[in-house]
């Protein structure tokens, strides 16, 4: 009896908190897919987190290297696997992906999000997976964010259990331009407290051996795949620099794909970021997409791989 009165409490919660203004940020999905779907030549795919959705100008990269681009990175919080899941789903012969991962980025990602994804793009279903124990811990701590918002009487938009302090106008389906960049936030001013600051104490990554999978999987579809690192804040560089080095050999030592660039190659300082690590206002976007034309411009294996796929145009 006890069990179920439980049981419906929590009910009651989640469908009180159904009513509370929720970002549609995860949407931009459905967009992404579009794009792809639509563009029938083999393509560049930007795939990661947030670094590359709230980092990059794909025009630029397009018209600098004739090549049509699609933007597919939304959110960290998805978590590697279903990264790479949603690659294996998108990729057609000759395209070529660009990887740049969050560091230390998780491979299980946050079941809510994923079910945020599914809900909006229902091939999203089959990007991950999930344990009972995985989900029943999502709805207890769910609920218990639900019951807090209901106590404070204050209910606001969220995004993977935070707060979307910017409002609909930043995290939501409109934040996308139709390359899969979001442009939400190219006008606003940089925040003093940037979200995500951390000390970083992994010395291993997993990631590398799920990287090497899904490069074996490109590889079978004649689908070159690169390795980037991301932007990050100076001082939060050196902050983690030790275990970042630690990263940096890990990977150039025993992952397959070719790696780009190296962590200090997008490093800026604070007054270059929006509102997250991760995350660059115009300018900072402005200054990491020339870097990035100049660098894939720069390498001869990048280049062959686009012209040799451009030939198939």
């Amino acid at each position: 009896m006890f069990f179920l009165l439980i049981v419906a409490c929590f009910c009651l919660i989640d469908w009180t908190q159904r009513k509370a203004p929720k970002s549609d940020y995860m949407k931009g999905i459905v967009l992404k897919h579009n794009r792809i779907d639509s563009i029938q030549t083999p393509k560049i795919i930007l795939a990661g987190g947030s670094n590359l959705a709230f980092g990059i100008d794909s025009k630029s990269i397009q018209d600098s290297l004739g090549m049509p681009v699609v933007n597919l990175a939304l959110h960290a919080g998805l978590g590697l696997d279903f990264m790479l899941n949603e690659l294996k789903y998108s990729i057609k012969e000759n395209d070529i992906v660009f990887l740049s991962i969050e560091y230390f980025l998780s491979g299980e990602g946050d079941y809510g999000m994923h079910q945020q994804a599914k809900r909006d793009y229902a091939p999203a279903g089959g990007f991950y997976s999930a344990s009972p124990l995985e989900v029943l811990k999502y709805y207890i701590d769910h609920n218990r964010r639900n019951l807090k918002t209901l106590l404070s009487k204050s209910p606001k938009g969220s995004l993977g259990g935070e707060e979307n302090k910017e409002g609909d106008s930043i995290y939501s389906s409109n934040a996308f331009n139709s390359y899969g960049d979001v442009v939400s936030h190219l006008a606003r001013q940089h925040h003093a407290n940037l979200g995500g600051k951390e000390i970083m104490t992994d010395t291993k990554w997993p990631g590398v051996d799920k990287i090497n999978e899904f490069c074996a999987y490109a590889k079978s579809k004649h689908v070159p795949v690169y390795y980037l690192f991301p932007n990050y804040p100076i001082d939060e560089y050196q902050n983690n620099k030790t275990a970042i080095d630690h990263l940096q050999a890990d990977i150039n030592r025993r992952l397959s794909a070719p790696v780009l660039n190296e962590p200090a190659t997008f490093l800026y300082p604070d007054s270059l970021f929006f509102d997250t690590v991760y995350h660059l206002t115009a300018s900072g976007r402005h200054q990491r997409t020339d870097k990035l034309i100049q660098l894939l411009k720069g390498n001869a294996l990048v280049q062959r791989s686009i012209q040799g796929s451009l030939a198939l145009h």
